[in-house]
């Protein structure tokens, strides 16, 4: 995480960027962090400026995400996508074509850069729809 002037201005945790980086890395039980002077890094966009709100958001994204998980228990799952989907959503374009040939749910969360929250949301749509199937 880069920080100028107390905003969070880029996130990077693998492959997840900005908000998604954030909320992941909130959500670990145990982290050690080391403060070292900024480089130079791109700013990302869509990272609100308040620190407050981020962790507000954090904590709930984490609780709603363990909520559904419990319910659904999707991480030990593979996804398929149905042949016919017809997602409507940019979150569910995104997911029909990684599931098209089968993918677990924590690959599938770190391959589609929206919030893990907003993808399990649109996963459990596209279930309900139909678009996706489980397996496992």
């Amino acid at each position: 995480m880069a920080f100028k002037a107390g905003k969070i201005i880029h996130a990077q945790l693998g492959a997840a960027r900005g908000l998604k980086a954030i909320y992941r890395m909130l959500a670990w039980t145990e982290a050690s962090f080391e403060v070292m002077a900024l480089r130079e890094v791109q700013e990302d966009e869509g990272i609100p400026g308040r620190i407050e709100n981020i962790l507000l958001e954090s904590a709930r994204q984490k609780d709603e995400i363990d909520r559904l998980e419990k319910k659904t228990l999707l991480l030990g799952k593979t996804l398929y996508a149905n042949p016919d989907a017809s997602p409507q959503t940019p979150i569910q374009q995104d997911v029909i074509p990684v599931a098209k040939n089968g993918i677990d749910m924590k690959s599938l969360l770190d391959r589609v850069p929206y919030p893990d929250l907003d993808v399990y949301q649109a996963v459990l749509s596209l279930i309900e729809k139909g678009h996706l199937k489980t397996e496992g």
